[in-house]
């Protein structure tokens, strides 16, 4: 399984008409010590998607300026899933080479593709469903969705912590952990990675059976027929 954490900024909440500013990611590795790559991108939107969401602006703090330069969102998802695809195929050849029944010397056996587990902050609410509208919006293929699980980190906090606030900035705070720029999306993934790991250890479990116990699959099918009514609606 690769573990990713994943986190968008929009230009709103409403799922059918505002955008995606930004999006970006961070792997989890399997070995403890080792770092994992991140992703990052601002996305460009229309201007006109821009000066309709100045409060947004007020959250995020992205500079206009930063978002136009950013690539246009269907270049953005091709790059994101190249990176996901990348993390998966090195996965293959990592689980392979560490058997303990290959020779010195031999070549890794083939593996099954493993399992990407993309796991957000209330992501099940808004951060999969604004990823569903934009590749509707945009007439791309949404059969990636079908192969990955979900864990909305907000269902492990609201266990764990029943009572008291549950945004991430809260619970950081309860964990210690230095959310850097709050509300940009890689600090946030990178936040998020650390309270849910000290979740982890409190419990004394390992974070991968942490979150593979609040793992879900989507019924893509269903989900893409309530977004595409809502969308129609525009």
């Amino acid at each position: 399984m690769v573990t990713v954490f994943l986190d968008l900024e929009t230009s709103g909440t409403d799922v059918t008409k505002d955008r995606i500013v930004e999006l970006a990611a961070t792997h989890v590795p399997n070995q403890w010590n080792a770092m994992g790559s991140n992703f990052s991108t601002t996305i460009c939107v229309p201007p006109t998607v821009l000066e309709e969401s100045q409060d947004a602006a007020l959250v995020h703090g992205i500079p206009d300026e930063e978002i136009i330069q950013g690539p246009l969102f269907p270049e953005a998802w091709s790059r994101f899933l190249h990176w996901v695809d990348a993390l998966l195929n090195y996965a293959v050849v990592e689980e392979g080479a560490s058997d303990s029944d290959v020779e010195e010397g031999s070549l890794p056996q083939i593996r099954d593709h493993p399992i990407l587990l993309l796991a957000g902050h209330n992501s099940i609410g808004f951060d999969f469903p604004f990823l569903l509208c934009e590749t509707i919006r945009h007439s791309l293929s949404t059969a990636p969705f079908a192969d990955w699980l979900y864990v909305d980190t907000l269902h492990i906090s609201r266990c764990l912590l029943p009572h008291g606030c549950n945004k991430l900035q809260c619970i950081s705070l309860r964990f210690c952990v230095d959310t850097g720029r709050a509300h940009r999306a890689l600090d946030d993934c990178l936040a998020l990675r650390r309270v849910v790991e000290s979740m982890a250890q409190s419990l004394d479990v390992p974070l991968a059976a942490l979150l593979k116990h609040f793992a879900v699959e989507v019924d893509l099918a269903s989900s893409l027929a309530q977004l595409s009514v809502l969308m129609d609606q525009i």
